[in-house]
């Protein structure tokens, strides 16, 4: 008997693997450490500085960081990025885009700072939008507080873009040890400070189209592995469509409709099927084979 794909945990945690992150304003480049140390190398780390003598200046415990992402990564860090200018540069897409803590470095305590940080963040998810996968989510991180509530980050969509605003969550600081937030213009900032004593939100934003879509997500702590997974009733996204392939596959061979029945409603139709079966085919995952001798149905079996 076949599992499911919520049962299966190796194929929950191989999605999991494949999810790339673009990171933006990488600070000192001490929470893309973190990322990588706790098993997920698949990041690309960029900075605003122009290179990486210039993050050293800024950041001189850093020297030990970089090394690492350079050494860990699967990708070298980038320097020189603009975040209002992700469309513009050659990296390709990613599943997650990070921008945490972003501020344009203009005094809290001035007019114009508010405005400066609202036009800052209009513009990266305006250019993020074309940066990111179909089912992919930025997440941007602020600090708590009246200051940041000011920004008013949700409003900040443009009315032609493909994003929308999903809500916000408590920033877990558990999920990224020995990050140190540091301020823009390099001092040091205590991130056990900034989260427990004023608090930090992360806001999540999506395509419009994945709107009501919910990733299966892996949840790590020391003593167990908690998969949750999408509402029942609910779209599946293409990775969850991949995986419940993989695990249907390989008793028998089956065409496409055949391997529709196994989903529940509301199925995908069989053009999104047939589209993510020919991708996994490119990607080695199944192997594509004639129809059934003698019968009329000429649909191609896996």
């Amino acid at each position: 008997m076949s599992s499911t794909k919520k049962d299966d945990m190796l194929t929950t945690c191989l999605d999991a693997a494949r999810t790339s992150i673009l990171s933006i304003g990488s600070g000192d480049g001490s929470q893309q450490k973190a990322i990588v140390e706790q098993g997920h190398n698949k990041i690309l780390t960029t900075f605003y500085e122009n290179s990486k003598n210039e993050v050293l200046r800024k950041y001189p415990h850093a020297a030990s960081i970089l090394n690492f992402l350079e050494q860990k990564s699967y990708r070298l860090p980038l320097y020189g990025m603009d975040a209002t200018q992700l469309h513009s540069y050659n990296i390709g897409k990613f599943d997650i885009i990070l921008f945490t803590f972003p501020h344009t470095g203009v005094p809290n305590n001035q007019k114009h700072s508010i405005r400066s940080n609202q036009e800052l963040l209009r513009n990266f998810l305006q250019s993020a939008q074309h940066v990111l996968t179909p089912n992919g989510q930025v997440q941007v991180t602020l600090k708590k507080g009246e200051f940041y509530e000011k920004w008013n980050i949700s409003s900040l969509l443009e009315e032609n873009g493909t994003l929308n605003y999903k809500g916000s969550h408590d920033l877990d600081k558990s999920m990224f040890p020995g990050y140190v937030h540091r301020l823009t213009k390099g001092s040091i900032g205590s991130m056990k400070q900034v989260v427990d004593k004023q608090g930090a939100q992360v806001h999540v934003f999506s395509d419009v189209m994945t709107i009501g879509k919910t990733k299966s997500v892996v949840v790590n702590s020391n003593k167990h592995t908690v998969i949750v997974a999408p509402p029942v009733g609910m779209p599946m996204t293409d990775v969850e469509i991949q995986a419940q392939i993989m695990s249907v596959l390989g008793q028998r061979l089956q065409d496409v409709l055949e391997i529709r029945r196994s989903f529940d409603d509301p199925k995908p139709d069989t053009r999104q099927l047939n589209r993510i079966l020919y991708s996994m085919k490119e990607q080695g995952f199944v192997q594509q084979h004639g129809p059934k001798p003698g019968g009329t149905n000429k649909k191609p079996r896996w």
